[in-house]
């Protein structure tokens, strides 16, 4: 791929643009819950966790652990955090088909729990490990 005028060409007949695309706190709030409640605690253990006052998710605890029992990776995870995981999902897309429908999930308001999960992994542990 080469960079021409700011957005990302690709060497083949498609082409790739970059498009802003707001994330707001309400959307990272709602993806938390969702990852918490059920998108990723079929991976994740959920510890200690902090609500604001809207009793939404401040910050929650989350741990992977290995099949020994032992704990792999404990993380703090806000929904400012989140926001990595999106970013990361937004440069998979470029070249996964899998991430591109998460994010055009994401971005009609169409996403799920399985969305939230790998916006939660992405963020956690950097790439989309499970599921």
């Amino acid at each position: 791929m080469t960079q021409t005028q700011g957005a990302m060409k690709s060497d083949a007949a498609s082409h790739i643009v970059n498009v802003p695309y707001a994330i707001d706190l309400e959307l990272l709030n709602a993806l938390l819950v969702t990852a918490v409640e059920g998108g990723s605690d079929y991976w994740a253990t959920f510890g200690y966790a902090e609500r604001d006052a809207d009793l939404n998710y401040a910050s929650v605890r989350v741990s992977e652990e290995e099949a020994s029992g032992d704990t792999r990776i404990t993380a703090t995870v806000t929904p400012e955090s989140l926001m990595d995981g999106v970013r990361k999902l937004a440069h998979l897309a470029m070249t996964a088909p899998w991430a591109a429908r998460r994010l055009a999930d994401l971005t009609t308001e169409n996403w799920d729990a399985e969305t939230a999960d790998a916006v939660l992994q992405l963020a956690v542990l950097g790439d989309v490990v499970y599921g």
